[in-house]
């Protein structure tokens, strides 16, 4: 290890801690490096689930491309629908409200 320091008087403070820490790092012992040793089977199945949701993914950004084309088409049309069926239902509800409802009398007097 390198360790960077001044003699000015200024910089005695940061010199100190630099070699105190230089002296902490030169008692470390690390050891011999270790092979990274993944969980197996566990790791494959989650690999493959991973790739399989890769090709799904691929699977459904084509058939996006594909309707993105027709969507627009698909989209009027069912706007148009939902169109019709709200009033569709409005008008039902309009006409339970006026043929269920009871007569206003007003009486004379």
């Amino acid at each position: 290890m390198l360790v960077n320091v001044n003699p000015t008087e200024s910089d005695a403070g940061e010199t100190a801690c630099s070699l105190g820490f230089a002296s902490r790092v030169r008692g470390v012992e690390l050891g011999p490096a270790k092979k990274h040793i993944e969980a197996g089977a566990e790791v494959q199945e989650l690999r493959g689930q991973l790739d399989a949701l890769r090709q799904q993914v691929i699977t459904l950004q084509k058939q996006h491309q594909k309707n993105t084309t027709n969507g627009k088409l698909i989209s009027k049309v069912n706007n148009a629908f939902y169109y019709a069926l709200f009033g569709l239902v409005f008008s039902l509800v309009c006409w339970r409200r006026t043929a269920f409802s009871e007569p206003d009398i007003k009486s004379s007097g």
